[in-house]
């Protein structure tokens, strides 16, 4: 995908891939670099970033509000310009539980489906449910097993890091059943009476003492 590069001035372009966007860098970007000289700006991707929250803040005239919907650290920003949301964007929004919340009416089921953070929605209504995003969200396992029929397996579950067993589920009673041999084997060895009442003097206790141990 195409990431544009950003002016800062006449003579310094930074692309968009050297724009700090994690919290693990813990570089405040509005010290790194003067945005009011930004003479062009890709401000879709630039209201998505976490860290440039301080930017946004100084320049609200150019924020791209479907990009910032998404944005987890906007949240203040969203709530003082309700308005403006989108609220497709915002339904995936791990941080937007508590405004969509208070607008229930706005909720993107099918987004909210893929939120983390929204189990508890989604399970309150589980007749608005889009199975397809639901089954690659990594916090919804407990709902997929119970309603294995609705998963989604062609395109979404293999994205699912927690869902990994649901592909080859344990068939137990066939385990059980290819294990009575040994089951066997291991109960005529461990309860044999030499090797019981070797065990016996070896320990010095009666038999029935060894059986009150075991």
């Amino acid at each position: 995908m195409f990431r544009p590069e950003y002016i800062l001035n006449e003579n310094i372009i930074i692309h968009y891939y050297y724009l700090p966007n994690t919290d693990e860098k813990n570089v405040n970007i509005s010290n790194t670099f003067n945005f009011k000289k930004i003479k062009r700006a890709d401000w879709y991707y630039l209201s998505q970033n976490p860290n440039a929250i301080p930017i946004l803040e100084q320049n609200i005239e150019k924020i791209n509000w479907f990009g910032l919907s998404w944005n987890p650290n906007a949240i203040h920003l969203l709530e003082q310009n309700m308005e403006k949301v989108n609220w497709n964007c915002l339904s995936e929004n791990q941080n937007a539980i508590p405004l969509l919340e208070k607008n229930m009416d706005k909720i993107s089921w099918v987004w909210l489906s893929g939120n983390p953070n929204a189990i508890h929605l989604l399970e309150q209504n589980m007749d608005k449910v889009y199975w397809p995003n639901l089954s690659h969200n990594p916090n919804a396992i407990h709902l997929l097993e119970q309603n294995m029929e609705k998963v989604d397996w062609r395109y979404c579950l293999y994205a699912n890091p927690n869902a990994i067993h649901l592909f080859a589920r344990l068939d137990t009673e066939k385990m059980r059943e290819n294990c009575k041999t040994f089951a066997r084997e291991l109960a005529e060895y461990v309860f044999h009476p030499t090797r019981l009442l070797r065990l016996c003097d070896a320990y010095g206790l009666e038999l029935e003492e060894y059986f009150e141990c075991v």
